[in-house]
Parts: structure tokens; sequence; C-alpha cells
């Protein structure tokens, strides 16, 4: 069912679990048409995270005097029509705040837990959230076909039940890729020298 009002609700974690205990790599809250998403950070939940709103407006919060920037207005929430990238994230394992306790998923929230030592297994991880059109379930697979040919999504979690759907995606680039990019790494960094 997709809900088209102002009260409207959807959460999705993201989630990495080591033996005993959680940290929210990532989180997405839909309040009406408003979204707040970011990593959980271990020194400010407000860090790096990205609100964006109804309006179509969006700001970055950063450890600035500034404190945010603001971004040109896009498309209201409401109005998306296809997909959108809305934000993206990747931060060190020290740097997440451990400690969580999951909550059981509900009619607005889902939780995709992954283990630390399936995520050990990749040399390189993001996390990106997309805003989706409803009633449009093919899109959730053009998503994830997008990050080929260089990448490859890992795992994602859904809220399709609200306006827009929301999808979390845990992905990481191909060891092709990841080569390709250590190369031109260092090249540049072998020109700065000269």
């Amino acid at each position: 069912m997709t809900i088209h009002n102002q009260r409207q609700k959807a959460e999705l974690r993201i989630v990495f679990r080591a033996t005993n205990t959680h940290a929210v790599a990532f989180y997405a809250s839909l309040q009406g048409y408003d979204v707040y998403c970011g990593p959980r950070l271990n020194f400010g939940n407000d860090v790096f995270r990205t609100s964006y709103h109804e309006s179509g407006r969006s700001h970055l919060h950063i450890p600035t005097s500034k404190r945010r920037t603001i971004n040109e207005p896009s498309i209201p929430l409401a109005q998306i029509r296809g997909k959108k990238r809305l934000a993206a994230g990747s931060s060190g394992l020290n740097m997440l705040q451990w400690g969580y306790k999951p909550k059981p998923d509900s009619f607005t929230r889902r939780t995709l837990i992954i283990d630390l030592e399936d995520l050990a297994k990749l040399k390189e991880w993001g996390i990106e959230l997309w805003a989706l059109e409803p009633g449009q379930p093919q899109l959730v697979t053009e998503v994830l076909n997008s990050y080929n040919p260089g990448g490859v999504a890992i795992a994602h979690v859904v809220a399709d039940w609200c306006t827009p759907n929301l999808i979390g995606i845990l992905w990481t680039l191909t060891p092709e890729a990841s080569a390709a990019l250590d190369k031109a790494i260092l090249n540049e960094h072998i020109k700065s020298k000269q």
C-alpha cells in the first residue's frame, strides 16, 4: 500500500553486526515528505547527515563553523518520477557508533543486517539512498543494475509503502574497477611528486 499524505513515515537501517554488538552504518527516516539520512558516527549523529525536504531543498550537515551546506533546489519528493539518488556515504568501522540494539521490522521500519565477516570480504564499500516513483517495482531492478559494470550491489532494503519509495543499497566496486581506481590514484600521486 502506498501512502500519500503528510503524516507518512518510513525508516530504513543498514546495520553492521559484530559478535555482540551492532552499529548503524546508514539510516534513512522519512517523515511526511522530509528525508533525513546518514551514518551514526561515534562523534555526533548530526555530522554528515543529509536532509532532503518536501520543497526539494537539501542540506548536508558537516563539522565546520557553517554546520551545513545548502544544495541547489531539486525535485520535491512527492513529485519524483522514475528514480533519484538522494544521498551516499561510507565511513570507517571505527567511526561508527557501536552498541545499537536493532528494533524488529514493522509496518514502517525495515532493517538490513550485515555481518562484519561478510563485510571484511570487501576491499571497499559504500551505501546509497535512492527515491523511487511509487507503483514502479521495476525501478528497484533498474537501480540495482545501475551499479554495473564497475560496481556490484551487495544487499539492499526497500520501503515500498510510502511516497516516494526508498531503497538503501550496500555496494562495492568490482575487482577490475578497484584496480583501475588504485592505478589512477597512484598515477596522480606520482604526477604530484614530479
